[in-house]
């Protein structure tokens, strides 16, 4: 639940706590048009951070550096501890992420996430030696279609992997994930598990948490919420979100040792495939529904020009040049589905899952025979119930692996539902 942010008479964080923001801060343009990096730098100094991220930070090269300019209004308050990781450079200015600290930045490294015609975008890597020890935070700011920032995210996804130590490890950004189960935020959930989240988007009304501050340190508590003050209402089109976090003392070397070995043995990490193969498996899935989608239609053609015009059809009967289309889009949505479930869990993982989708596909096959080929209404439409009951199985399946391919199956399970009460009305009249 969103709230204000703490007043200036806030207590001083202790070394157990400490406090994290993220401000998209858009280029230091506020609402009305003016670029005021002075205002963006006043809120900045309200939040009170000990550790802040920053995206959209434009710096015009020629003031950069001097007294007044942007980096320097936006940095004064944290006695040179910052990264400053322009993803576009221009002619007259830098434009990118800028991370913020008052505490020392041990190392630093700057992670390239740009997509081939995409905007540039990056993250920032750096840990930070803390009064209560290595603290890792990554900064970043993702791209805004979907497969961007799938891609990007499994990038970071595999440097929090990568760099698992004792240490506690902090993801801040703008993320332009807008939707609750989006698939980014729970892949990422997996190494960063604390995540709550506050709506900062837009200003005027906010409703969407494209900003997020997650968490990984076992046993920690984090508290989020927006900066809404009226100054951050038209400094930006977002508000900055906070993160009070409480920790929990430091992993002994020994025992994480000991628990990163037991997670080895028992490894909870998405399936990683190559993108050639990714390629390859998106063909094959989809050329695979539409060859059987070819089989049912070679089916259905044997008897649709000379047995079916002699049913009597209900009323809501679809002409016929409108099932065509319909199924081959159908199993083309059908084919990605399959797709993404076995791109995030691969033939083992996902071996029920694709069990269950081959199962359903083999019963549209047959619903076709049946009806089409034997003409057997009463049999087809027992049949058909079943497969709906298939889709609805498989559609709960693909659910725990990869929601979006759960829901690419709706409109296969609503049309296998209309299918079904057409035949239910034909066997009635015939």
């Amino acid at each position: 639940m969103a709230r204000d942010a703490p007043g200036s008479g806030s207590p001083v964080l202790s070394q157990a706590r400490f406090r994290v923001a993220s401000y998209n801060v858009h280029g230091c343009v506020g609402r009305d048009g003016v670029f005021a990096p002075e205002r963006i730098a006043r809120i900045v100094d309200e939040i009170r951070a000990d550790v802040i991220a920053l995206q959209e930070v434009v710096a015009p090269s020629d003031t950069d550096g001097i007294p007044g300019g942007a980096l320097h209004l936006l940095t004064r308050s944290f006695v040179g501890h910052s990264v400053w990781a322009p993803a576009y450079h221009g002619a007259r200015h830098d434009f990118g992420n800028l991370l913020l600290s008052r505490w020392p930045v041990v190392t630093s490294a700057v992670v390239d996430l740009a997509m081939r015609r995409r905007e540039p975008r990056n993250a920032i890597d750096a840990r930070l030696a803390t009064p209560f020890g290595p603290l890792q935070v990554i900064a970043t700011h993702l791209g805004l279609r979907a497969g961007e920032r799938r891609r990007q995210i499994d990038t970071l996804y595999r440097l929090v992997k990568e760099s698992d130590g004792p240490w506690p490890t902090l993801l801040a950004g703008d993320l332009n994930a807008w939707y609750p189960f989006s698939d980014i935020l729970r892949l990422m959930g997996r190494q960063m598990p604390i995540r709550p989240s506050v709506a900062t988007f837009p200003t005027p009304r906010p409703f969407l948490a494209l900003d997020r501050i997650m968490l990984r340190a076992p046993g920690s508590h984090m508290t989020v919420f927006r900066h809404h003050t009226e100054a951050a209402r038209i400094a930006s089109d977002h508000f900055p979100v906070v993160a009070d976090i409480d920790l929990e003392p430091p992993v002994p070397p020994a025992v994480y040792l000991r628990s990163r070995r037991r997670r080895q043995e028992t490894p909870a990490t998405p399936h990683s495939i190559s993108r050639t193969r990714s390629v390859l498996g998106f063909a094959g899935f989809v050329g695979g529904c539409l060859a059987a989608s070819a089989v049912g239609g070679a089916i259905t053609a044997s008897s649709v020009g000379t047995w079916y015009p002699t049913l009597t059809k209900p009323s809501f009967t679809p002409p016929d040049w409108l099932f065509p289309p319909v199924w081959t889009a159908l199993f083309v949505l059908m084919g990605v589905a399959a797709w993404r479930v076995w791109q995030r869990a691969g033939w083992t993982k996902g071996r029920a899952a694709l069990g269950a989708f081959a199962v359903q596909v083999l019963l549209n096959l047959a619903w076709s025979f049946l009806f089409f080929g034997m003409q057997w209404v009463g049999v087809a439409l027992a049949e058909i119930l079943v497969l709906l009951a298939a889709i609805l199985w498989t559609a709960s399946r693909f659910a725990r692996i990869d929601r979006p391919a759960a829901l690419l199956l709706v409109p296969y399970a609503l049309w296998v539902g209309f299918a079904a009460a057409l035949t239910a009305a034909i066997w009635l009249n015939n």
